[in-house]
């Protein structure tokens, strides 16, 4: 039932015909994903005369600064409990328990 629901019996071609032969809708297909990812050159531009923007000596700091448990604490309990774990696979609300 479930192959039967999800096969493509039909597609609009580039000119907005519908293809209904398999032949054709495989061609139209790889000719879609070949346009959608094909690799598009562009020149790149130059780079700006006065360089690239600095950080100031007071934001260089914030980011040295290390990362106390009361952040942590709050950045866990900040989040949903249950949106898509994190890479172990556990969800927010594992570690909010």
């Amino acid at each position: 039932m479930r192959r039967k629901n999800n096969r493509v019996t039909a597609i609009r071609n580039s000119d907005g015909n519908w293809v209904y032969e398999f032949e054709d809708i495989e061609d139209e297909a790889n000719k879609f994903f070949q346009k959608l990812y094909r690799d598009i050159l562009v020149p790149m531009g130059t780079l700006p005369q006065s360089g690239f923007p600095q950080l100031d000596p007071a934001d260089i700091s914030f980011l040295e600064r290390p990362v106390t448990n009361e952040e942590i604490k709050k950045a866990m309990f900040d989040m949903a409990p249950l949106k898509a774990p994190g890479s172990d696979g556990f969800h927010a609300l594992f570690f909010q328990k």
